[in-house]
Protein backbone atom coordinates (compact mmCIF):
# COMPACT_ATOMS: atom_id res chain seq x y z
CA UNK A 1 0.00 0.00 0.00
CA UNK A 2 1.25 3.49 -0.94
CA UNK A 3 1.91 6.44 1.31
CA UNK A 4 -1.23 8.37 0.02
CA UNK A 5 -3.15 5.10 0.59
CA UNK A 6 -2.04 4.69 4.03
CA UNK A 7 -2.53 8.24 4.63
CA UNK A 8 -5.55 9.11 2.27
CA UNK A 9 -7.66 6.24 1.96
CA UNK A 10 -10.61 8.97 0.58
CA UNK A 11 -8.74 10.71 -1.59
CA UNK A 12 -7.21 6.78 -3.38
CA UNK A 13 -10.21 5.73 -3.62
CA UNK A 14 -11.88 8.90 -5.63
CA UNK A 15 -8.12 8.92 -7.59
CA UNK A 16 -9.73 4.91 -8.77
CA UNK A 17 -12.92 6.13 -9.39
CA UNK A 18 -11.38 9.31 -11.83
CA UNK A 19 -9.46 6.48 -13.45
CA UNK A 20 -11.96 4.61 -14.43
CA UNK A 21 -14.11 7.05 -15.58
CA UNK A 22 -11.43 8.28 -17.79
CA UNK A 23 -10.88 4.87 -18.95
CA UNK A 24 -14.55 4.45 -19.43
CA UNK A 25 -14.95 7.42 -21.39
CA UNK A 26 -11.55 7.08 -23.49
CA UNK A 27 -13.53 3.61 -25.00
CA UNK A 28 -17.01 5.26 -25.53
CA UNK A 29 -14.71 7.88 -27.43
CA UNK A 30 -13.23 5.39 -29.38
CA UNK A 31 -16.47 3.66 -29.74
CA UNK A 32 -18.06 6.62 -31.05
CA UNK A 33 -15.20 7.64 -33.10
CA UNK A 34 -15.40 3.88 -34.90
CA UNK A 35 -18.69 3.84 -35.47
CA UNK A 36 -18.87 7.57 -36.77
CA UNK A 37 -15.51 6.90 -39.11
CA UNK A 38 -18.07 3.99 -40.35
CA UNK A 39 -20.93 5.91 -40.99
CA UNK A 40 -18.33 8.54 -42.71
CA UNK A 41 -17.79 5.65 -45.16
CA UNK A 42 -21.36 3.37 -45.83
CA UNK A 43 -23.23 6.78 -45.85
CA UNK A 44 -21.18 9.51 -47.41
CA UNK A 45 -22.27 8.90 -50.67
CA UNK A 46 -25.92 6.82 -50.32
CA UNK A 47 -26.75 9.34 -47.36
CA UNK A 48 -25.19 12.39 -46.36
CA UNK A 49 -27.30 13.95 -43.87
CA UNK A 50 -27.21 10.98 -42.08
CA UNK A 51 -23.26 10.71 -42.83
CA UNK A 52 -22.71 14.12 -41.26
CA UNK A 53 -24.86 14.18 -38.33
CA UNK A 54 -22.26 10.63 -37.23
CA UNK A 55 -19.34 12.68 -38.92
CA UNK A 56 -19.72 16.49 -39.48
CA UNK A 57 -16.49 16.63 -40.56
CA UNK A 58 -16.62 14.26 -43.39
CA UNK A 59 -15.57 16.13 -46.32
CA UNK A 60 -16.90 13.40 -48.87
CA UNK A 61 -20.25 13.62 -47.26
CA UNK A 62 -20.19 17.22 -47.80
CA UNK A 63 -19.33 17.17 -51.18
CA UNK A 64 -22.11 15.13 -52.05
CA UNK A 65 -24.88 17.08 -50.26
CA UNK A 66 -23.49 20.26 -51.44
CA UNK A 67 -23.49 18.66 -55.08
CA UNK A 68 -27.17 17.43 -54.22
CA UNK A 69 -28.12 20.78 -53.05
CA UNK A 70 -26.86 22.58 -55.62
CA UNK A 71 -28.03 20.45 -58.51
CA UNK A 72 -30.92 19.13 -57.39
CA UNK A 73 -30.31 16.06 -59.65
CA UNK A 74 -28.40 13.10 -58.97
CA UNK A 75 -24.94 12.76 -58.68
CA UNK A 76 -22.21 11.59 -61.52
CA UNK A 77 -23.93 13.39 -64.26
CA UNK A 78 -23.54 15.57 -67.12
CA UNK A 79 -25.94 17.73 -65.39
CA UNK A 80 -24.86 17.78 -62.07
CA UNK A 81 -20.64 18.39 -63.62
CA UNK A 82 -22.21 21.64 -65.49
CA UNK A 83 -24.65 22.69 -62.77
CA UNK A 84 -27.57 22.17 -64.77
CA UNK A 85 -30.03 20.88 -62.37
CA UNK A 86 -32.89 22.89 -61.77
CA UNK A 87 -32.10 26.45 -60.59
CA UNK A 88 -32.45 26.23 -56.51
CA UNK A 89 -33.39 29.64 -54.00
CA UNK A 90 -30.39 31.96 -52.84
CA UNK A 91 -30.76 29.84 -49.27
CA UNK A 92 -30.31 26.61 -50.30
CA UNK A 93 -27.06 27.61 -53.29
CA UNK A 94 -25.54 29.33 -50.18
CA UNK A 95 -25.46 26.35 -47.85
CA UNK A 96 -24.09 23.96 -50.89
CA UNK A 97 -21.67 26.54 -51.29
CA UNK A 98 -20.64 26.93 -47.41
CA UNK A 99 -20.69 23.04 -47.84
CA UNK A 100 -18.22 22.63 -50.68
CA UNK A 101 -15.75 25.43 -49.26
CA UNK A 102 -15.46 23.30 -45.97
CA UNK A 103 -14.90 20.24 -47.83
CA UNK A 104 -12.09 21.92 -49.80
CA UNK A 105 -10.36 23.35 -46.62
CA UNK A 106 -10.13 20.46 -45.17
CA UNK A 107 -8.95 18.48 -48.09
CA UNK A 108 -7.26 21.14 -50.31
CA UNK A 109 -6.06 18.69 -52.78
CA UNK A 110 -9.71 16.54 -53.21
CA UNK A 111 -10.65 17.35 -56.72
CA UNK A 112 -14.02 16.39 -56.09
CA UNK A 113 -14.14 19.09 -53.49
CA UNK A 114 -12.80 21.87 -55.82
CA UNK A 115 -15.38 20.55 -58.39
CA UNK A 116 -18.34 20.91 -55.34
CA UNK A 117 -17.35 24.44 -55.66
CA UNK A 118 -17.39 24.91 -59.20
CA UNK A 119 -21.05 22.93 -59.31
CA UNK A 120 -22.38 25.19 -56.51
CA UNK A 121 -21.14 28.82 -58.33
CA UNK A 122 -22.33 27.76 -61.39
CA UNK A 123 -26.17 27.34 -59.96
CA UNK A 124 -25.38 30.75 -58.04
CA UNK A 125 -24.94 31.92 -62.14
CA UNK A 126 -20.80 32.70 -60.95
CA UNK A 127 -19.50 31.34 -64.04
CA UNK A 128 -15.69 32.88 -63.04
CA UNK A 129 -15.75 31.28 -59.57
CA UNK A 130 -16.94 28.22 -61.48
CA UNK A 131 -14.47 28.10 -64.47
CA UNK A 132 -11.32 29.05 -61.50
CA UNK A 133 -12.98 25.87 -59.27
CA UNK A 134 -13.06 23.65 -62.41
CA UNK A 135 -9.24 24.55 -64.00
CA UNK A 136 -8.12 23.44 -59.76
CA UNK A 137 -10.00 20.98 -59.94
CA UNK A 138 -8.47 19.51 -63.66
CA UNK A 139 -4.67 20.62 -62.04
CA UNK A 140 -5.90 18.60 -58.88
CA UNK A 141 -6.85 15.11 -60.81
CA UNK A 142 -7.20 13.84 -64.57
CA UNK A 143 -9.53 11.06 -62.98
CA UNK A 144 -12.81 13.41 -61.80
CA UNK A 145 -15.48 12.57 -64.73
CA UNK A 146 -17.27 15.06 -63.86
CA UNK A 147 -15.10 17.60 -64.28
CA UNK A 148 -14.43 16.58 -67.36
CA UNK A 149 -17.44 16.89 -68.49
CA UNK A 150 -17.70 20.28 -67.55
CA UNK A 151 -14.66 20.91 -69.63
CA UNK A 152 -16.42 19.01 -72.36
CA UNK A 153 -19.49 20.92 -72.36
CA UNK A 154 -17.35 24.24 -71.62
CA UNK A 155 -15.62 24.01 -75.13
CA UNK A 156 -18.10 22.68 -76.91
CA UNK A 157 -19.86 26.32 -76.39
CA UNK A 158 -17.39 28.17 -76.92
CA UNK A 159 -17.09 26.17 -80.49
CA UNK A 160 -13.32 24.88 -79.14
CA UNK A 161 -14.09 21.06 -80.39
CA UNK A 162 -9.74 20.49 -80.42
CA UNK A 163 -10.01 21.18 -76.57
CA UNK A 164 -13.41 19.59 -75.93
CA UNK A 165 -11.75 16.11 -77.75
CA UNK A 166 -9.14 16.59 -75.44
CA UNK A 167 -11.22 16.36 -72.32
CA UNK A 168 -13.15 13.74 -74.15
CA UNK A 169 -9.65 11.66 -74.42
CA UNK A 170 -9.04 12.34 -70.72
CA UNK A 171 -12.32 10.87 -69.33
CA UNK A 172 -12.48 8.31 -72.09
CA UNK A 173 -8.91 6.69 -71.20
CA UNK A 174 -9.59 7.35 -67.40
CA UNK A 175 -13.41 5.74 -66.93
CA UNK A 176 -14.38 3.14 -68.67
CA UNK A 177 -17.66 2.99 -68.13
CA UNK A 178 -18.05 6.41 -69.69
CA UNK A 179 -16.52 4.94 -72.89
CA UNK A 180 -20.61 3.85 -74.12
CA UNK A 181 -22.17 7.40 -72.95
CA UNK A 182 -19.21 9.56 -74.32
CA UNK A 183 -18.75 7.45 -77.07
CA UNK A 184 -22.39 7.28 -78.79
CA UNK A 185 -22.24 11.81 -78.23
CA UNK A 186 -18.99 11.44 -80.13
CA UNK A 187 -20.58 9.64 -83.07
CA UNK A 188 -23.53 11.87 -83.27
CA UNK A 189 -21.55 14.84 -83.10
CA UNK A 190 -18.77 13.49 -85.63
CA UNK A 191 -21.18 13.75 -88.55
CA UNK A 192 -20.52 17.25 -88.22
CA UNK A 193 -17.53 17.68 -91.21
CA UNK A 194 -14.91 20.01 -88.62
CA UNK A 195 -16.07 17.70 -85.43
CA UNK A 196 -14.66 14.20 -87.83
CA UNK A 197 -11.60 16.30 -88.85
CA UNK A 198 -10.64 16.70 -85.46
CA UNK A 199 -11.98 13.62 -84.06
CA UNK A 200 -10.07 11.38 -87.13
CA UNK A 201 -6.53 13.28 -85.64
CA UNK A 202 -7.37 12.35 -82.40
CA UNK A 203 -7.90 8.72 -83.16
CA UNK A 204 -3.98 8.53 -85.20
CA UNK A 205 -3.00 9.29 -81.74
CA UNK A 206 -3.84 5.87 -80.67
CA UNK A 207 -5.25 6.34 -77.65
CA UNK A 208 -6.38 3.79 -75.40
CA UNK A 209 -10.12 3.59 -75.87
CA UNK A 210 -9.73 3.59 -79.87
CA UNK A 211 -10.48 -0.53 -80.59
CA UNK A 212 -13.79 -0.41 -78.85
CA UNK A 213 -15.16 3.34 -79.75
CA UNK A 214 -14.05 2.49 -83.81
CA UNK A 215 -15.86 -0.61 -83.21
CA UNK A 216 -19.00 1.21 -81.59
CA UNK A 217 -18.56 4.31 -84.63
CA UNK A 218 -18.57 1.31 -87.52
CA UNK A 219 -21.80 -0.49 -86.40
CA UNK A 220 -23.77 3.16 -85.61
CA UNK A 221 -22.17 5.86 -87.88
CA UNK A 222 -25.04 7.05 -90.28
CA UNK A 223 -22.60 9.37 -92.38
CA UNK A 224 -20.58 7.92 -94.54
CA UNK A 225 -18.47 10.94 -95.24
CA UNK A 226 -17.35 10.95 -91.91
CA UNK A 227 -16.52 7.14 -91.84
CA UNK A 228 -15.09 7.07 -95.24
CA UNK A 229 -13.10 10.05 -94.07
CA UNK A 230 -12.30 8.43 -90.32
CA UNK A 231 -10.92 5.27 -91.97
CA UNK A 232 -9.15 6.34 -94.43
CA UNK A 233 -7.02 8.50 -92.53
CA UNK A 234 -6.23 5.61 -89.75
CA UNK A 235 -4.80 3.75 -92.71
CA UNK A 236 -5.03 0.52 -90.85
CA UNK A 237 -2.85 -2.13 -93.16
CA UNK A 238 -4.92 -4.81 -94.66
CA UNK A 239 -2.09 -7.05 -94.77
CA UNK A 240 -1.78 -7.11 -91.10
CA UNK A 241 -4.15 -9.84 -89.60
CA UNK A 242 -4.60 -7.21 -86.39
CA UNK A 243 -5.30 -4.47 -88.31
CA UNK A 244 -7.53 -6.25 -91.09
CA UNK A 245 -10.58 -6.47 -89.04
CA UNK A 246 -10.74 -3.11 -88.57
CA UNK A 247 -11.22 -1.91 -92.52
CA UNK A 248 -13.52 -4.80 -92.89
CA UNK A 249 -15.31 -3.10 -89.88
CA UNK A 250 -15.47 -0.02 -92.17
CA UNK A 251 -16.10 -1.56 -95.35
CA UNK A 252 -19.19 -3.41 -93.83
CA UNK A 253 -20.90 -0.41 -92.30
CA UNK A 254 -20.25 1.67 -95.80
CA UNK A 255 -22.11 -0.91 -97.44
CA UNK A 256 -24.70 -1.24 -94.91
CA UNK A 257 -25.62 2.25 -95.65
CA UNK A 258 -25.42 1.72 -99.36
CA UNK A 259 -22.11 4.12 -99.80
CA UNK A 260 -20.80 1.45 -102.16
CA UNK A 261 -18.41 3.97 -103.74
CA UNK A 262 -16.89 5.22 -100.45
CA UNK A 263 -16.59 1.36 -99.96
CA UNK A 264 -14.83 0.71 -102.97
CA UNK A 265 -12.61 3.02 -102.72
CA UNK A 266 -11.60 2.03 -98.90
CA UNK A 267 -10.91 -0.95 -100.43
CA UNK A 268 -8.66 -0.43 -103.16
CA UNK A 269 -6.80 2.14 -100.96
CA UNK A 270 -6.26 -1.14 -98.79
CA UNK A 271 -5.06 -3.71 -100.88
CA UNK A 272 -3.76 -1.82 -104.03
CA UNK A 273 -3.10 -3.31 -107.16
CA UNK A 274 -5.75 -3.05 -110.12
CA UNK A 275 -9.32 -3.63 -109.46
CA UNK A 276 -10.83 -6.42 -110.56
CA UNK A 277 -14.73 -7.66 -111.26
CA UNK A 278 -14.69 -10.77 -109.13
CA UNK A 279 -11.88 -10.15 -106.63
CA UNK A 280 -9.53 -13.45 -106.06
CA UNK A 281 -11.06 -15.26 -108.69
CA UNK A 282 -9.22 -18.25 -108.53
CA UNK A 283 -9.23 -18.56 -104.54
CA UNK A 284 -5.28 -18.10 -104.11
CA UNK A 285 -5.47 -15.21 -101.43
CA UNK A 286 -6.79 -15.01 -98.34
CA UNK A 287 -9.52 -13.42 -97.72
CA UNK A 288 -9.42 -11.14 -94.79
CA UNK A 289 -11.42 -7.64 -96.20
CA UNK A 290 -15.37 -8.89 -96.07
CA UNK A 291 -17.41 -8.07 -97.63
CA UNK A 292 -15.38 -7.52 -101.07
CA UNK A 293 -13.26 -10.59 -100.55
CA UNK A 294 -15.00 -13.91 -100.40
CA UNK A 295 -17.03 -15.04 -97.55
CA UNK A 296 -16.85 -18.54 -96.96
CA UNK A 297 -18.80 -20.79 -94.50
CA UNK A 298 -17.31 -23.41 -92.55
CA UNK A 299 -20.13 -24.92 -90.85
CA UNK A 300 -21.28 -28.68 -89.89
CA UNK A 301 -23.82 -29.06 -92.25
CA UNK A 302 -22.48 -27.05 -95.19
CA UNK A 303 -19.08 -25.65 -95.74
CA UNK A 304 -16.43 -24.25 -98.84
CA UNK A 305 -12.90 -25.43 -98.65
CA UNK A 306 -9.90 -23.92 -100.41
CA UNK A 307 -7.39 -26.89 -101.56
CA UNK A 308 -5.34 -28.11 -104.31
CA UNK A 309 -6.38 -30.72 -106.61
CA UNK A 310 -4.34 -33.23 -108.67
CA UNK A 311 -4.08 -32.95 -112.11
CA UNK A 312 -5.78 -28.97 -112.36
CA UNK A 313 -2.41 -26.78 -113.01
CA UNK A 314 -3.88 -23.67 -112.36
CA UNK A 315 -3.82 -23.81 -108.65
CA UNK A 316 -6.46 -23.64 -105.59
CA UNK A 317 -10.09 -24.51 -105.99
CA UNK A 318 -13.28 -23.91 -103.97
CA UNK A 319 -14.45 -27.73 -103.27
CA UNK A 320 -18.36 -27.68 -101.77
CA UNK A 321 -19.22 -29.82 -99.16
CA UNK A 322 -21.98 -30.73 -96.73
CA UNK A 323 -25.87 -31.78 -96.91
CA UNK A 324 -27.35 -28.82 -96.28
CA UNK A 325 -28.54 -26.55 -98.84
CA UNK A 326 -27.09 -23.35 -97.94
CA UNK A 327 -24.36 -20.36 -98.99
CA UNK A 328 -20.61 -21.47 -98.77
CA UNK A 329 -19.11 -18.36 -100.48
CA UNK A 330 -20.14 -14.86 -101.26
CA UNK A 331 -18.47 -11.66 -102.20
CA UNK A 332 -20.05 -8.38 -102.90
CA UNK A 333 -19.64 -7.01 -106.41
CA UNK A 334 -20.09 -3.14 -107.92
CA UNK A 335 -20.97 -3.99 -111.14
CA UNK A 336 -22.17 -1.31 -113.47
CA UNK A 337 -25.82 -1.76 -114.86
CA UNK A 338 -25.06 -3.44 -118.55
CA UNK A 339 -24.39 -7.09 -120.31
CA UNK A 340 -22.14 -9.60 -118.72
CA UNK A 341 -20.47 -12.86 -119.49
CA UNK A 342 -20.26 -14.99 -116.54
CA UNK A 343 -18.08 -18.32 -116.89
CA UNK A 344 -16.07 -20.89 -114.60
CA UNK A 345 -14.22 -23.63 -114.67
CA UNK A 346 -16.27 -26.83 -112.61
CA UNK A 347 -15.12 -30.57 -111.85
CA UNK A 348 -16.92 -33.54 -110.14
CA UNK A 349 -20.43 -32.36 -110.26
CA UNK A 350 -23.70 -34.91 -111.14
CA UNK A 351 -25.56 -35.45 -114.44
CA UNK A 352 -28.40 -34.37 -112.41
CA UNK A 353 -29.65 -30.87 -112.78
CA UNK A 354 -31.17 -30.26 -109.87
CA UNK A 355 -28.25 -31.63 -107.29
CA UNK A 356 -25.40 -29.34 -108.55
CA UNK A 357 -24.25 -26.40 -107.01
CA UNK A 358 -25.39 -22.78 -108.36
CA UNK A 359 -23.72 -19.69 -109.05
CA UNK A 360 -25.59 -16.78 -108.90
CA UNK A 361 -25.70 -13.14 -108.93
CA UNK A 362 -28.71 -11.27 -107.13
CA UNK A 363 -28.86 -7.46 -106.28
CA UNK A 364 -28.26 -6.53 -103.15
CA UNK A 365 -31.40 -4.13 -102.91
CA UNK A 366 -34.18 -6.54 -103.38
CA UNK A 367 -32.48 -9.89 -103.81
CA UNK A 368 -33.68 -10.39 -106.97
CA UNK A 369 -31.39 -12.73 -109.37
CA UNK A 370 -29.97 -11.91 -112.64
CA UNK A 371 -28.46 -14.75 -112.89
CA UNK A 372 -28.54 -18.55 -111.46
CA UNK A 373 -26.84 -20.84 -113.22
CA UNK A 374 -25.83 -24.43 -111.86
CA UNK A 375 -22.64 -25.80 -112.52
CA UNK A 376 -21.91 -27.76 -115.53
CA UNK A 377 -21.80 -31.32 -115.23
CA UNK A 378 -18.17 -33.19 -115.12
CA UNK A 379 -16.30 -36.00 -113.72
CA UNK A 380 -12.72 -35.44 -112.71
CA UNK A 381 -12.32 -33.52 -115.68
CA UNK A 382 -13.15 -29.65 -115.23
CA UNK A 383 -15.88 -28.32 -117.87
CA UNK A 384 -15.98 -24.92 -119.00
CA UNK A 385 -19.56 -23.30 -117.47
CA UNK A 386 -21.10 -19.99 -119.12
CA UNK A 387 -23.84 -18.10 -118.92
CA UNK A 388 -25.06 -14.36 -119.94
CA UNK A 389 -27.23 -11.49 -117.87
CA UNK A 390 -28.01 -8.10 -117.69
CA UNK A 391 -27.85 -5.69 -114.47
CA UNK A 392 -30.81 -3.54 -114.39
CA UNK A 393 -30.47 0.20 -113.67
CA UNK A 394 -31.30 0.21 -109.81
CA UNK A 395 -29.12 -2.98 -109.03
CA UNK A 396 -25.90 -0.63 -107.87
CA UNK A 397 -24.69 -3.49 -106.23
CA UNK A 398 -25.07 -7.45 -106.22
CA UNK A 399 -23.99 -10.70 -104.46
CA UNK A 400 -22.23 -13.25 -106.30
CA UNK A 401 -22.85 -16.76 -104.56
CA UNK A 402 -22.06 -19.71 -104.17
CA UNK A 403 -24.61 -22.81 -103.29
CA UNK A 404 -24.90 -25.92 -102.16
CA UNK A 405 -27.71 -28.17 -103.71
CA UNK A 406 -27.13 -31.44 -101.71
CA UNK A 407 -28.11 -34.68 -103.36
CA UNK A 408 -30.12 -37.46 -101.26
CA UNK A 409 -27.29 -40.05 -102.20
CA UNK A 410 -24.86 -40.24 -99.22
CA UNK A 411 -22.12 -40.57 -101.48
CA UNK A 412 -20.24 -37.15 -101.75
CA UNK A 413 -19.40 -35.98 -105.28
CA UNK A 414 -16.71 -33.27 -103.52
CA UNK A 415 -17.90 -30.50 -106.51
CA UNK A 416 -15.14 -27.95 -106.78
CA UNK A 417 -15.35 -24.54 -108.86
CA UNK A 418 -12.55 -22.18 -110.10
CA UNK A 419 -11.60 -19.41 -112.51
CA UNK A 420 -14.61 -17.21 -112.29
CA UNK A 421 -14.84 -14.70 -114.62
CA UNK A 422 -17.38 -11.89 -114.77
CA UNK A 423 -16.78 -9.68 -118.22
CA UNK A 424 -18.88 -6.99 -119.65
CA UNK A 425 -19.99 -7.47 -123.56
CA UNK A 426 -22.33 -4.54 -123.66
CA UNK A 427 -22.50 -0.47 -122.82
Amino acid sequence: MTSTSRHFPGVAHRQGIAYKVAVGLGLVFLLWLSVAVSFDGIFARRDPVVALRWAPWSSQAKIVESTALATETATGTAATATGSGTTTDPVTIAKARTLAQQALERSPVQASAARAIGVAALSAQDNATAGRAFTYAARLSRRDLPTELYWIESNVTRGDIRAALHHYNIAMSVSVKSRAMLGNILIAASAEPNVANELAKLLTTQPRWLPEFYQRLMGQGENPATLSHIANVMAFDARDPGQAPFVSMALNRLVALGAYDNARALYRRSVGGADETVRNASFERSNHLQPFDWIIASEPTYSGIVETRGGWPHGNVLTVTGTEANDVARQLLLLVPGQYRLSADTANVRQERETRPLLTISCVSDNRAVISAPFAAAGAKPAAMQGTFTVPANCHAQWITIRNTPSFDPVDSDPWIDRIVVQRIGR
